[in-house]
């Protein structure tokens, strides 16, 4: 038995079997690719938790910034855990991602359902190919830049999208980009820049299709690829959208939910829309199914939401898969040379040690501080 396990308490033999994969996969030894053939999401993070403990105590100062992508070579293996993480719903909102690389959010591509973001990003290049993506919260990421808006064509499963709070970033530029998204339901527009112009993008498809309806009129192929506007939700409080709009949205079909309120629209104007879809009126410019509907927006604050997906926070596989995609976040490398053509992983980790695991640790520590005293590193 390696004394690198060597803690009070019986061990078993899952203990000592994880652990050495562990250790196989941080010397390089065992293909990360070998992770996959894990017999399940238990087995898988107790290996993953094994790396992290191992990675701790054999963590020294002259290899702490190497690694090809990462501050941290450990890192890396995480990556291969991501299948056996059981995150469709990510809150990240509350998470300070200051100066964190957003592009390990990558592995979870097939099957993050629900992401609710509040970055310090320009642009959304790592957005890409998130198929089952159906909402996506972006409140308040105050450094996103208009053109980065862009990336969102891509998200053709998106049902619910929170922009609010992005005064800057968000303005009526943005409304081809918004009618281009097929699946489209809910939208959160609050505290943003848009007007009158992204209501008339963001119903031109149903507009022109009734049109075409009513003048037996074919239209052309550039005229076609406008999806049908499916929007449901439309947040739009605080905004710079007046009464003159709201014929447009008489187009739309099952209009739910309309928060107006902060707006240049009146009461008497939402009048038509109230009848025209059965709704009834709250706090003056806000148009709802029911107050219940209502609530969850108007009272708790919440992003809009189309999926339903609610994780269980209690659930130790669901946290030890958060907390394994926040370490990737933050200990992503953004700027720094490459290191890893000159400290592969396979250097990175000492041999094994004939004394225990708590000598080992001290030994290094002393080692470690002497060099801090001669102003070493």
């Amino acid at each position: 038995m390696s004394d690198d396990i060597a803690e009070s308490g019986p061990i078993s033999l899952l203990d000592i079997c994880t652990h050495r994969v562990a250790r196989l996969l941080l010397e390089n030894t065992l293909p990360q690719s070998q992770v996959q053939e894990l017999p399940g999401p238990d087995i898988a993070c107790k290996v993953s938790e094994a790396i992290e403990r191992l990675a701790r105590l054999y963590q020294f100062p002259h290899f702490r910034s190497q690694g090809q992508h990462f501050r941290e070579p450990h890192l890396q293996i995480l990556t291969c855990f991501a299948p056996f993480w059981p995150l469709h719903y990510v809150s990240l909102s509350q998470v300070d991602l200051l100066h964190a690389d957003l592009q390990p959010l990558q592995v979870l591509r097939p099957q993050l359902v629900h992401l609710e973001l509040a970055s310090y990003h320009e642009t959304l290049s790592w957005c890409t190919g998130f198929t089952a993506l159906t909402c996506l919260s972006l409140r308040g990421c105050s450094w996103l830049q208009p053109q980065g808006l862009g990336m969102l064509r891509g998200l053709l499963s998106l049902r619910a999208l929170d922009l609010s709070e992005q005064y800057d970033a968000v303005s009526d530029e943005a409304g081809p980009i918004l009618a281009s998204l097929p699946s489209l339901e809910a939208l959160n527009l609050a505290l943003t820049n848009v007007g009158d112009l992204l209501i008339d993008a963001l119903t031109y498809s149903r507009r022109l299709a009734a049109w075409a309806r009513e003048t037996s009129t074919v239209l052309s192929a550039e005229q076609a690829r406008w999806p049908l506007s499916r929007l449901k939700h439309l947040g739009l409080h605080k905004t710079h959208v007046t009464g003159e709009c709201l014929p447009h949205l008489e187009h739309l079909e099952g209009l739910r939910f309309l928060d107006a309120r902060g707006t240049a629209v009146q009461r008497r104007q939402l009048i038509r829309l109230e009848v025209r879809f059965g709704l009834h009126a709250l706090r003056g410019a806000v148009l709802a199914t029911s107050n219940t509907a209502a609530a969850p927006y108007l009272v708790h604050g919440q992003c809009v939401c189309a999926c339903g997906t609610v994780p269980d926070s209690k659930d130790p596989l669901y946290a030890w898969g958060k907390r394994s995609m926040v370490r990737l976040l933050k200990g992503h490398r953004v700027h720094g040379p490459d290191m890893s053509a000159q400290h592969g992983m396979a250097h990175a980790f000492p041999p094994l040690a004939p004394w225990s695991a708590a000598q080992h640790a001290h030994s290094h520590g002393q080692h470690w501080r002497g060099n801090q005293a001669r102003g070493t590193r």
